[in-house]
């Protein structure tokens, strides 16, 4: 196993589709409809707005895990944060170095754009507790939690 992480480039978007599927099957948002028209825009919007943090973590040239954040003001203020979109890593690759590595670049990012905070959520389902206590051990502090209501079955 050799685990790099690298800013994500436009030719990185068709792999993102294909992870970004796998991600979507296996957690709470596999009962909503997927849209890879959508996830493509937005990869490639992502990838060439410099508001956006994407990188992404290969095995030998394999994507096994992406992180995608914007920087977004607060609605009450003008300081600025970043917020994830997603966070994601392989299942075979949980409990290795590919998180960690993952967002210490996401906090390398948001250092660079001089944000006040970075806003992580786990709203996937997976490993929560695992990913919480990660999160926690590398410096964040836990605020809350998130709550769904299914409107329409």
């Amino acid at each position: 196993m050799s685990i790099t992480v690298r800013k994500a480039r436009l030719s990185d978007v068709e792999p993102f589709v294909e992870l970004g599927k796998i991600m979507h099957e296996e957690t709470a948002f596999a009962g909503i409809e997927w849209n890879p028209v959508k996830v493509r825009d937005f990869g490639i919007l992502a990838t060439q707005n410099s508001s956006f943090c994407v990188y992404v973590a290969e095995d030998n040239g394999i994507p096994v895990g992406m992180v995608i954040a914007e920087v977004v003001p607060y609605f009450f203020s003008d300081e600025l944060r970043v917020c994830d979109h997603l966070w994601y890593v392989a299942k075979e690759y949980r409990g290795g170095p590919v998180a960690v590595k993952l967002i210490d670049k996401l906090i390398e990012f948001a250092k660079s754009k001089g944000v006040s905070e970075i806003y992580s959520g786990v709203s996937t389902s997976l490993d929560a507790e695992k990913t919480g206590a990660l999160l926690e051990n590398i410096g964040y502090k836990h605020l809350g939690g998130l709550y769904k209501y299914k409107v329409q079955d």
